[in-house]
């Protein structure tokens, strides 16, 4: 079979591999002030091709706005929003091995949190790509089946009544393993050795013994769920 500019699927896999306009991806990327125009310019010519009129064109975004020539994020989005069909918001991964602390990998809401908390949320994201003039009926929420785990000292995860604590601090070089589908240690592509993911899928957590099948906690297994972000966190 011969692949042509015309198919829809090679033209949105080239383009969705891009994370993000104007800002450091994986930690090696080349970055130009003006990727985010540019990537928008790109999209207009290609709206303007007799194929590419016909696509269409999605992007999974960032959960705030791309970053524009200034540093700062978009305020006006209505050029994509003219040339997308619509956007897809990541709104997972928040929180993680690369964070100062403990959080939610996809948090419903994070405005009701401490400021030093708002790292992005679906309730924030949905409101700045609106607020910047991305209509609500183009934007998708995606969202997450999988958890990171964390090494957390128990002086750090349990409070003296007993309660576990939101955003503790953890231990960065005691990963631990996730579940079988995993990815181990290994070295990325900026040439960085890291230890393994530390991922757990919902399957996952029910194969280790956090859950049951119905996704209930297991017997013996304490959680805490978090009012402001709608998620729920479990010790090891």
């Amino acid at each position: 079979m011969r692949l042509s500019f015309s198919s829809p699927i090679l033209l949105i896999s080239y383009l969705s591999s891009w994370e993000y306009p104007g800002s450091q991806g994986i930690g090696c990327n080349a970055v130009n002030p003006d990727d985010t125009t540019n990537f928008l310019t790109f999209l207009q010519q290609l709206r303007a091709d007799p194929v590419g009129k016909n696509l269409i064109l999605t992007a999974a975004t960032s959960v705030f706005p791309w970053v524009g020539p200034s540093g700062a994020r978009l305020t006006d989005v209505s050029g994509f929003a003219k040339t997308l069909d619509w956007i897809a918001i990541m709104n997972y991964d928040i929180w993680g091995s690369w964070s100062s602390a403990v959080g939610p990998n996809a948090p419903l809401n994070d405005t009701c949190a401490s400021p030093a908390n708002q790292q992005g949320s679906a309730v924030s994201g949905v409101a700045q790509w609106s607020a910047a003039g991305m209509p609500a009926n183009q934007i998708v929420l995606g969202v997450a089946s999988y958890g990171h785990s964390f090494f957390v000292d128990k002086s750090a995860a349990i409070t003296s009544s007993g309660k576990m604590n939101a955003y503790p601090a953890f231990d960065a070089s005691k990963q631990p393993t996730g579940d079988k589908w995993d990815d181990g240690a290994g070295t990325d592509e900026c040439g960085n050795v890291s230890g393994p993911g530390g991922n757990f899928d919902f399957w996952g957590l029910i194969d280790a013994g956090f859950l049951t099948s119905n996704g209930t906690a297991a017997s013996g297994i304490d959680y805490r769920f978090d009012t402001c972000s709608q998620t729920v966190g479990f010790p090891a």
